[in-house]
């Protein structure tokens, strides 16, 4: 038992890691100009699809939310949310560079790929 807590917790990015959504939705809209109401209010601008598609892909593929605690922040239901993040790695390193310090995807991969898996 002890091991597998073990192995979930060095799969899960570490709290002090994570960034807040709010300061993900504050960085990614200030780098694309948008208004962060804009973005609960449904629109469909290119700018403001662009931002969800950072936001939803720094969430869940680089901080490890679940898309039910983006979702409301977005103003969309979580499946919307899957969609975005799945386009957010074709701009990756645009995205990756709102953080600075916090881990890339890549970075996240190779630490689960040298993770020791148990049976």
């Amino acid at each position: 038992m002890e091991t597998i807590r073990q192995t979930l917790r060095a799969a899960e990015p570490a709290a002090r890691d994570r960034h807040a959504v709010a300061e993900l939705v504050a960085a990614v809209c200030a780098a694309n100009r948008c208004r962060r109401t804009a973005l609960q209010e449904g629109s469909r601008r290119a700018a403001v699809a662009r931002a969800r598609e950072g936001i939803a892909y720094l969430a869940l593929e680089v901080c490890g939310y679940a898309a039910p605690a983006v979702a409301d922040s977005l103003g969309v239901r979580p499946s919307a949310v899957y969609r975005a993040a799945q386009r957010g790695p074709a701009s990756a390193t645009r995205w990756d560079r709102l953080l600075g310090d916090a881990p890339t995807e890549q970075t996240i991969r190779k630490q689960r790929m040298t993770t020791p898996r148990t049976a």
